[in-house]
């Protein structure tokens, strides 16, 4: 989730948090829409003492751990972090294929960006136990009418609109504990997010691009400078807002 101080309008600030089992880390970018590539200008690891498994085990030591990692990207970047991505793992993560359909009714029958939200919210609409909370969706692909295969439906003209989604869930209580600790771990918002990493026992991966490379180079022996480095050639590979 963008972090939102003082810039320049054409410029935002991401930070991902990575809470894993062994370390914890942060990575502080600098987007600017002249630069096709992130400046990455904070990275902090701290290790990872109360987690196991991707489970909170000591709730003191991974506050504690993660205000650590979050105050050395601020240290490094000189800016504070108010929002941010969270990268969880563990084998409670569990994901499915769902659809959603709603009818276009508005005047013109053009399709907006409010479409696309209700239609993703359609595809929520699933049964789910109650220690289960879906924590992403992502569209796979829309249909429109009868055209199938749309990547971005905004604009075209339609009286049916579908998506096929992915949707990832999490059991409650773990999610909940790894909310609380972040939020008590440092000036994050309510709005934070969870951008989840999927276990590679869950059947579906999703990699953490960045805190992958870091880590590796980090095993190396890598100086800050180089982390740095490491983590502007990764960025570019993971999805980003």
């Amino acid at each position: 989730m963008t972090i939102k101080f003082n810039l320049m309008s054409k410029e935002k600030i991401v930070a991902s948090l990575d809470i894993g089992s062994s370390k914890i880390r942060t990575v502080i970018a600098l987007m600017e829409e002249e630069r096709k590539m992130p400046n990455i200008i904070g990275v902090g690891v701290s290790p990872s003492t109360g987690m196991r498994k991707g489970n909170i085990i000591d709730v003191d030591e991974t506050i504690s751990n993660i205000s650590a990692a979050l105050e050395d990207a601020e240290r490094m970047s000189g800016a504070p972090i108010h929002h941010v991505f969270v990268g969880i793992s563990g084998n409670h993560i569990e994901s499915f294929d769902s659809k959603g359909v709603i009818a276009i009714s508005h005047a013109g029958s053009e399709i907006i960006e409010d479409d696309i939200n209700r239609v993703l919210e359609a595809a929520q609409a699933v049964s789910l136990p109650s220690n289960r909370r879906i924590l992403r969706i992502i569209p796979k692909s829309f249909s429109v009418d009868d055209q199938k295969g749309i990547k971005n439906p905004v604009g075209m003209i339609g009286v049916r609109l579908e998506v096929d989604a992915h949707i990832m869930t999490g059991q409650a209580t773990i999610v909940k504990n790894l909310e609380k600790a972040v939020h008590q771990a440092g000036p994050l918002d309510d709005k934070t997010r969870a951008l989840i990493k999927l276990g590679i026992s869950t059947g579906a991966r999703l990699e953490g691009a960045v805190h992958s490379h870091v880590r590796k180079a980090l095993d190396a022996g890598a100086t800050p400078a180089e982390l740095k480095q490491v983590a502007l050639l990764a960025l570019p590979t993971i999805g980003l807002p």
